[in-house]
């Protein structure tokens, strides 16, 4: 039995046991070590062989019976005996060409009916497939599939002719069997599992999976597509699973389901990739490259493009921590920050601005925040805007819960009954919980109007937390089971509080932790509970790259790490890395109030921050070529240099937009992992000069302490204010880093416009032209091979303003 509270919320709540807690013992196979105590999830999915049952049938046809063409896909039923699958090969776009493997052609994912992942050009592909006698050819323009009837075999090749991507036949062990599940299905006790594989070759690597924190380079890994709570970083297990990769081969892969989709990546068998996934059909795609840029863009043409956040996103974002708090506090924190001068665009309030018991139920802690509607405003007339922590439960201490029990607004167990279990797992002492059903277009609207007064009253911004939580077993208003609508639960949730936002402020921003195929288009994501330890910071870098290879932008983590307390210098590395990401907030289970640690903390955190705004003009520049040229803000070594050996080890550093590289310090002694691609880099503080390729190994092999260098020949706006623009950006400086000779072009991107620059650097001189309304104030010449001894801009000659800025006559 649920315990009630008559009052409608006890603040400490002592919930008994719920009926849908599993046995922490049955455990997914896939992300556990065996023996070892394992957290308590309550959706925890079983190991595959669990699923399939003892003794499941194996089929894997390789004769041809039927096969026809319909315009640009060729349809071919494969038979064994009386058994038989379809194949679909078929060109999607330009360099996009679609294999699905199944019962029958027509057939689609089961999670189609909750949220369609991929969304393919209303338009046909002009050219039709042909037929070739003993195979047929599917063309997609840049790339095009050559299929062999006898025996059946595909190969993927790109414009050229050279091949791409090819499925394996021969692969197996020295009895006969294969190494892996070749093209067909295994049937099991709980239906079928369709499979195929490809070949791996000897220096083939693959970049991606969303947001893993395992191994950069993900080649000898095994990745299983289910949203956790990853109850932190560094294991398999991840809050956002992609079933997408990026191979150095120079091919990008997809695989459209929303179910558990299990990809081999050499690990099984170091020469084949394998795709299995228990879905009525294995569909996925080969995008053509051959850079990543080319498969991300045809990637994101298929799912969703990136949505940029409004400017003041980029600003630094300050949490009043994973704490009880108050009006009075929240207050007390906003005079505090005005009183130490310290930078803040948004502050975030964790769950204790509800009622201990009834999270999620939307509703203030009266007792506790009297006025919320006051303090939001004293907030905004001070130039900070809120954040609210929200989850998609409900707790049943909430009069909330009963509400949306009586009219069906929460996922259901196989007997229609409200589900109710303990999210929160063993760290929270929580009531059980309720599921909001997104699915039910009517429990959406109810969300979404509870929502509306808080967005209405003054909220900016919705930290989506959770969101991973529903049980394989539960059932939906929409008829999917839990297996279907788990890992596009999330896209449903964010989608909910995304469109509300909307509606009231005009922006799509959320703050999410969970998410899946096709995120990008929920604007933010951070990295959820990390450990407060050097190795936390590193497994949280590494996250951040393999998100960015899976086509996402921005993305951010708890500066400082999440759980327990970090350590000085742990605090004051983790800034660096933390102000120098895509987004940048200060939060976790102890304070990150910079003024609450010790002189020199506060002084190098407050340093950071101030470096943040300064750079804003380019962070923002960049991120709007981020999202019109599909490349990622936080950019992997391997997203520039895919073919390049020492690029593939590359976890230890990154490019924040074009031009600028931040290689965090990786422990307390002080050790990097810092690829500088070719050509030349500055240091941003000391200006001294390195020549890459190399590696940078110490920060002593640096003559700074900060681990920030910029490209030779590079265009940065920077200004001087601490804040983000309430317009657009004024009093703009461009700093001119080492510029060559010759002409170099940038294009600077303001909230409202765009300005083209043309530098033309000759012998000492240099010649600026802006086209566009840029308000630039004075240039500043760095880390220059020679004098310099005249600046023009526009045809106007500017004078020297010190050592190194020129400003207008």
């Amino acid at each position: 039995m649920l315990r009630s509270c008559p009052s409608g919320c006890c603040r400490h709540p002592m919930p008994s046991p719920s009926p849908h807690e599993q046995d922490p013992t049955a455990m997914a196979s896939d992300w556990f070590v065996p023996g070892a105590q394992q957290p308590r999830f309550v959706a925890d999915l079983p190991g595959l062989d669990e699923r399939l049952g003892p003794d499941p049938r194996r089929v894997h046809p390789r004769l041809h019976s039927v096969v026809e063409c319909e315009g640009p896909a060729v349809r071919i039923r494969l038979v064994e005996g009386q058994d038989s699958v379809a194949v679909t090969v078929a060109a999607i776009s330009d360099g996009v060409l679609q294999v699905k493997i199944g019962a029958d052609w027509d057939t689609t994912t089961r999670s189609q009916g909750s949220w369609p992942l991929l969304t393919p050009p209303s338009a046909p592909w002009p050219l039709d497939a042909r037929l070739t006698g003993p195979g047929a050819v599917v063309d997609a323009g840049s790339a095009r599939a050559e299929i062999a009837f006898e025996p059946f075999h595909i190969r993927v090749l790109d414009s050229s002719g050279r091949l791409l991507v090819e499925q394996q036949q021969h692969d197996a062990y020295a009895t006969g069997s294969p190494r892996g599940i070749p093209l067909g299905y295994v049937e099991g006790v709980n239906g079928r599992v369709y499979a195929d594989m490809l070949r791996s070759r000897p220096d083939e690597h693959y970049f991606g999976l969303g947001e893993s924190s395992t191994e950069f380079d993900k080649r000898g890994q095994r990745a299983v597509s289910w949203t956790m709570d990853s109850y932190g970083v560094g294991s398999e297990r991840s809050y956002k699973p992609v079933p997408f990769v990026y191979s150095t081969a120079g091919y990008g892969l997809l695989v459209n389901s929303g179910l558990p989709v299990s990809m081999d990546l050499a690990k099984a068998s170091a020469s084949s990739l394998g795709l299995a996934v228990e879905d009525d059909v294995l569909d996925y795609y080969i995008l053509a490259g051959p850079q990543p840029r080319d498969v991300l863009r045809r990637y994101q043409e298929l799912t969703s493009p990136t949505v940029l956040p409004p400017v003041w996103a980029l600003g630094v974002w300050m949490s009043t921590g994973f704490l009880p708090q108050t009006q009075a506090s929240v207050e007390a924190w906003l005079e505090q920050a005005v009183e130490h001068e310290f930078p803040v665009e948004v502050v975030h309030i964790d769950p204790y601005w509800m009622r201990f018991g009834c999270w999620s139920d939307l509703e203030w802690d009266r007792e506790a925040f009297p006025d919320p509607r006051g303090m939001l405003a004293r907030l905004r007339h001070a130039g900070i805007r809120t954040c609210l922590w929200i989850n998609p439960y409900i707790g049943t201490d909430s009069e909330q819960f009963r509400h949306g029990a009586e009219h069906g607004y929460f996922l259901t167990d196989e007997h229609g009954q409200t589900w109710t279990g303990a999210v929160w797992g063993d760290d929270v002492d929580h009531s059980p919980v309720a599921i909001v059903d997104f699915t039910n277009p009517e429990a959406t609207a109810w969300f979404q109007a509870r929502l509306r007064r808080l967005l209405e009253d003054g909220v900016a911004v919705i930290k989506t937390d959770f969101g991973e939580g529903v049980p394989p077993d539960i059932r939906a208003h929409n008829g999917a089971g839990g297996l279907e609508l788990h890992n596009v639960y999330p896209l449903l949730y964010n989608e909910a509080v995304a469109d509300i936002t909307e509606e009231v402020h005009g922006y799509r921003l959320v703050w999410a932790r969970a998410s899946y195929l096709g995120g990008q288009r929920h604007t933010a994501q951070w990295g959820g509970d990390t450990a407060t330890t050097w190795e936390g910071m590193a497994s949280t870098l590494r996250a951040g790259l393999s998100y960015a290879m899976s086509g996402y932008s921005f993305w951010s983590h708890d500066t400082g790490g999440f759980d327990g307390r970090p350590t000085p210098e742990l605090f004051m590395r983790w800034a660096q890395f933390g102000f120098l990401s895509p987004l940048s907030r200060l939060h976790g289970t102890t304070s990150r109030i910079p003024w609450e640690w010790d002189e020199r903390v506060f002084d190098t955190v407050k340093a950071m921050a101030i470096l943040r705004y300064q750079l804003l003009p380019y962070i923002w520049s960049q991120a709007v070529t981020s999202v019109h040229d599909i490349a990622p803000l936080l950019r992997p070594a391997v997203f520039d240099e895919p073919t390049n050996h020492s690029a593939w080890i590359a976890d230890g550093n990154y490019r924040l937009g074009e031009d600028l590289l931040v290689a965090p310090v990786r422990d307390e002694d002080g050790r990097l992992n810092a690829y500088l691609p070719h050509g030349e880099w500055i240091e941003w503080e000391s200006h001294a000069v390195h020549t890459g390729p190399t590696f940078l190994q110490h920060i002593d092999d640096l003559h700074s302490d900060l681990p920030l260098l910029v490209r030779a020949n590079s265009i940065v706006p920077t200004w001087d204010a601490r804040h983000t623009p309430a317009e657009d950006f004024d009093n703009v400086v461009l700093q001119l880093w080492r510029p060559a000779q010759g002409t170099t072009t940038a294009t600077i991107h303001g909230v409202h416009a765009s300005t083209d620059v043309t530098i033309t650097a000759v012998d000492g001189t240099i010649d600026v032209v802006l086209e566009g309304p840029l308000p630039l104030t004075r240039i500043s010449v760095l880390a220059a091979a020679g004098p310099v001894s005249a600046i023009t801009v526009n045809g106007r000659p500017w004078v020297p303003a010190g050592d190194t800025s020129w400003t207008a006559c």
